[in-house]
């Protein structure tokens, strides 16, 4: 079988996050589906499912997947005993022993399995606009570049069950963008968590997102200055899009992930002045956060493929 071109990774889980999480990622692998499949997007998807709720059905039990997919679903499963296992490091978030769930480790886990020559690193609640899915479709990206885009946040709750031209309408009309246009000597830093593109070998250089116990917050975009040591930031502009979806704001709300939660960088982890000092100093002499087994490559880890 012929190797995809694109990978896209979503780490996940069950936990109904900032609520009605589930109809949220159904609308996102929706989108993906039916518009890849029209423009002929060769890719696969992975979901890393991070220490799953015992009492709560898994991923593979409660999404839908249509069995004619074109491509690859693999769902790469975390237990609870390789998240306990996972060593603490002195810029760890407070109370990281109390999160559950460790978003930068998981997307390592999926880009560094991914079979992709491209990997993005998305949320599950993000969708993809058709002129976005149909430019990757013609496989013009570039291994010295890093790929960027500006997130537009939908304004209402989009309704579950409506077919997908209707959610692409919908999300256009009831969307604005997040923050202003950047300057073409600054790296887009604003939702940087919600989409990352680079070659997996460029990956593999930087060795991914720092592994700290922590959910993301607040450093999910150190990637790009550990990307743009060597490669170069290209934004993908206007009219390709990601539509962020409505939902509860976790800061509204305390759920089990984001005990630690709070609205200063400072407060969410132990040492974020040490961490800023270390990061800067490796990132000047070219080196990286990570070991060699960085994305848990040392577990044999359980995947169910579909597709």
């Amino acid at each position: 079988m012929t190797e995809p071109y694109l990978s896209i990774i979503f780490a996940a889980r069950n936990d109904n996050h900032c609520e009605g999480f589930m109809g949220r990622f159904q609308n996102s692998l929706n989108i993906l589906r039916d518009l890849g499949d029209k423009h002929r997007l060769s890719f696969e998807i992975i979901i890393v499912e991070w220490n799953p709720l015992p009492d709560m059905p898994q991923l593979k039990e409660v999404l839908s997947f249509k069995k004619d997919l074109n491509s690859t679903v693999r769902i790469i499963t975390v237990p609870y005993e390789i998240h306990k296992s996972v060593p603490g490091t002195p810029f760890d978030a407070v109370r990281a022993d109390e999160i559950t769930f460790f978003q930068n480790i998981a997307l390592n886990v999926g880009t560094r399995r991914a079979k992709g020559k491209y990997v993005i690193c998305t949320n599950a609640d993000v969708i993809f606009n058709e002129k976005l899915l149909s430019f990757l479709s013609e496989r013009k990206l570039s291994s010295k570049c890093f790929y960027r885009i500006y997130r537009f946040d939908v304004q209402k709750e989009i309704s579950p069950d409506i077919p997908v031209e209707e959610i692409m309408d919908f999300c256009q009309n009831n969307s604005i963008m997040r923050g202003q246009k950047i300057e073409a000597n600054k790296l887009h830093r604003r939702a940087a968590g919600d989409f990352f593109l680079m070659a997996k070998k460029s990956f593999e250089k930087i060795r991914g997102y720092a592994e700290i116990k922590c959910d993301g917050l607040k450093i999910d975009g150190d990637i790009l200055d550990s990307a743009s040591r060597f490669y170069r930031q290209f934004i993908l502009d206007e009219p390709m899009r990601i539509y962020h979806q409505y939902h509860v704001n976790r800061y509204e709300k305390t759920y089990d992930r984001n005990l630690h939660v709070k609205k200063s960088y400072r407060d969410v982890y132990k040492n974020a002045k040490g961490l800023n000092k270390l990061l800067i100093r490796l990132h000047k002499r070219r080196k990286n956060c990570n070991d060699k087994n960085w994305g848990l490559i040392n577990y044999d880890l359980l995947e169910h493929r579909i597709g």
